[in-house]
């Protein structure tokens, strides 16, 4: 468990878990074996009905979904404010 009182916590639709640590930093266990450090920072993570990763990017607050393909964050869905 991270070591501080920051974090979150999400599990995809095969059993395989992804954290925000303290710094904001998303990790995946994408194949269930290693973890995968991904780009970027999150204020919250899901994971979607067919495992897909969406988060609460930070400190924009727009809801992004994780493109697994080439290891980017597709464009905002949106402020969460407007």
């Amino acid at each position: 468990m991270p070591n501080s009182f920051y974090w979150d916590l999400a599990v995809d639709d095969r059993g395989n878990p992804a954290y925000i640590d303290d710094q904001k930093v998303i990790h995946w266990k994408r194949n269930g074996v290693t973890w995968t450090t991904l780009k970027g920072k999150a204020d919250k993570i899901a994971f979607g009905r067919k495992g897909e990763l969406f988060k609460t990017g930070w400190p924009s607050y727009t809801v992004q979904k994780y493109n697994a393909i080439d290891s980017t964050w597709d464009e905002p869905y949106g402020s969460m404010y407007t």
